[in-house]
């Protein structure tokens, strides 16, 4: 594996977004919507990663007794979730290419939806990591409701 190769590595993480990456099948949408995405992860958590999206993922063993306690999200943020949790706990991340092909099961059939679900799902999660943790009571069921009004479907 990729991670055995380099031992200072904690974590593996494909990117669609690097040279030598090949991708294939990806529309203008979702290339949009990637984009905007990463800019707002990164600017919210100061990651420095290009593509937080993508499911191919390797942790070492060792991370993960510390890592599993801390994964709070289980929607569209998880890759999120994981990312950062990794980092808080020392963990040093390599992004490298990799071939994707974007497929029927794999593009987002409703823009607007996901795009509003996605950003709630990581503007809670920026909460659960700040001093406002406390808040996170008063604020989900805010969430939600905005979450339905915006896309009609209840999270």
């Amino acid at each position: 594996a990729i991670i055995d190769l380099v031992p200072s590595v904690d974590c593996a993480v494909g990117s669609r977004r690097l040279k030598g990456s090949i991708v294939s099948k990806k529309t203008k949408v979702r290339s949009i919507i990637s984009f905007g995405f990463n800019l707002g992860v990164n600017t919210l958590f100061g990651l420095g990663i290009k593509d937080t999206q993508c499911g191919a993922k390797v942790v070492r063993k060792k991370f993960i007794p510390d890592l599993l306690p801390k994964l709070t999200v289980s929607n569209m943020a998880f890759d999120v979730n994981f990312l950062v949790d990794i980092k808080s706990i020392g963990g040093k991340i390599l992004e490298i290419p990799i071939e994707w092909e974007d497929t029927e099961d794999s593009t987002i059939k409703k823009p607007f939806k996901t795009s509003v679900a996605m950003a709630f799902s990581v503007l809670r999660l920026r909460v659960v990591y700040s001093p406002f943790k406390f808040m996170m009571p008063v604020l989900e069921p805010v969430g939600r409701f905005l979450l339905k009004v915006l896309t009609g479907k209840s999270k």
